[in-house]
């Protein structure tokens, strides 16, 4: 048989091809499956920096010992299980119903140059086993329930792959203009789980278009995630608000006296100095000083657990004579992201839990929102940044004209804690988590 190595990777229009080919699994000798992982090892070793894969940052243990190697229509490929670090699990949607797990796949192209993937299977098969050998890209278990997806990170796109007893459904691959709330839209999401089976997300990893158009139909019978199988309706979107988030910022809500002051906040924004507070865990308010220079003093005690404060409209004001027009960034500061990080080390150490601490800044229009859902370890690991050399790199990021896009964008580069939330509450009272998708672009995600 003339074998054509994946054409689709090299082809730049998708992976359909790829998954969906009538493909049937080849010998291929013990000598030739040990130099094949040897080779792929190497050239993975050699590339891991460059790789974009975010799975990667989160991978405990690569299991090359049992790497398992297939070979069909599309060539060789090589599957190699991963292991998650501890606590950490994958999700389609925030709420999880499949127990996961993990492989890369390596194949070539044209040229003979390898490309890597991100292989997630959700499933809740009793006796599922990833070191399979005979589960793999041409070939599945007859009987097999669950979902397969599949993430190429120079692509970056994602398949997703429903089976029904080896019979899948394939949604179409994300388009970078699909509205990221429409219907149409699922996500990945990576998270801590807990050993009393809660699933804390705190990134998404992928996302797809659900819809638009008839599902593709290449014909019946088994096959691998790489083989044929009828069609079967696309399954229903999960819901994208991440809950206990969105349940606690609500709770927040009804807290009469924190949503009175943080209104007088914003009827001060038209002022020319900043006005704030912060709240203690007995629900009192400290008011803030103003230092001056459109700052504010900020004593972190040991029973604090939030901070409030506004930044101002612009204004003009004089200075040595001549007209200033000052136009305040309406966005979290480096300042405003020290004090949050302060305020997270004192409520470990103080054994307050962290859903209790949050930041506000209130702007005339809205009000953002700092929140930790993280692991603290993270949190130590950043204890030693100096915010105040982040001020260039900050100024340059606040010149975009999306704020929160730039800030996540910022605390991601800058700073590095996993975990922490930014959302958006408008003057009806409508909230909304803000994050990054997969290409570092904003995703709003309603609570409501």
């Amino acid at each position: 048989m003339n074998k054509q190595r994946l054409p689709i990777i090299v082809s730049g229009i998708s992976l359909l091809f790829l998954l969906y080919s009538c493909s049937i699994e080849e010998e291929i000798t013990l000598q030739t499956k040990t130099e094949l992982i040897e080779n792929t090892k190497k050239w993975f070793d050699n590339t891991k920096e460059s790789q974009n894969l975010t799975i990667l940052k989160h991978t405990k243990a690569i299991l090359w010992e049992n790497a398992i190697v297939s070979n069909g229509d599309n060539g060789e490929i090589i599957e190699v299980p991963i292991l998650l670090q501890d606590n950490k699990a994958t999700s389609i949607g925030t709420t999880k119903e499949l127990k996961d797990y993990h492989r890369l796949l390596f194949a070539k192209d044209l040229n003979d140059n390898y490309r890597s993937y991100d292989i997630q299977i959700f499933t809740n098969e009793p006796n599922f086993d990833n070191l399979n050998e005979n589960f793999n890209f041409y070939k599945v278990n007859a009987d097999f329930n669950g979902t397969i997806t599949i993430f190429d990170g120079i692509e970056e796109r994602t398949n997703f792959l429903n089976f029904n007893s080896s019979k899948k459904a394939t949604p179409k691959l994300t388009h970078r203009d699909i509205e990221p709330m429409s219907e149409e839209y699922l996500c990945t999401f990576l998270g801590y789980l807990y050993a009393n089976g809660t699933f804390e997300p705190f990134a998404i990893l992928s996302c797809i278009g659900m819809g638009g158009g008839s599902d593709i139909n290449v014909g019946s019978g088994t096959g691998g995630y790489g083989g044929s199988g009828s069609s079967t309706p696309n399954p229903t979107p999960e819901t994208l608000p991440i809950k206990t988030l969105c349940d606690n910022l609500k709770e927040k809500q009804k807290n009469l006296a924190l949503s009175t002051k943080l209104e007088d906040l914003r009827n001060k924004t038209s002022l020319h100095y900043e006005s704030g507070f912060a709240e203690k865990l007995d629900g009192t308010f400290i008011e803030l000083k103003n230092k001056g220079d459109n700052s504010l003093e900020f004593p972190i005690e040991n029973n604090t657990i939030g901070f409030n404060h506004n930044h101002n409209d612009d204004y003009e004001t004089d200075i040595d004579g001549e007209t200033k027009d000052m136009k305040p960034i309406r966005m979290f500061s480096p300042a405003d992201l020290k004090n949050f990080h302060i305020l997270i080390n004192k409520a470990y150490k103080n054994g307050i839990t962290f859903d209790k601490i949050y930041g506000n800044m209130v702007i005339n229009n809205a009000t953002y929102t700092l929140t930790f859902t993280g692991d603290i370890n993270s949190v130590f690991s950043a204890n030693s940044i100096n915010y105040k050399s982040l001020e260039k790199n900050y100024e340059k990021a606040m010149k975009s004209d999306n704020k929160a896009e730039a800030l996540l964008l910022f605390m991601k580069n800058n700073i590095g804690i996993e975990g922490i939330n930014l959302t958006k509450t408008d003057l009806s009272g409508n909230i909304s988590v803000l994050t990054l998708d997969i290409n570092n672009k904003l995703i709003t995600i309603p609570c409501n």
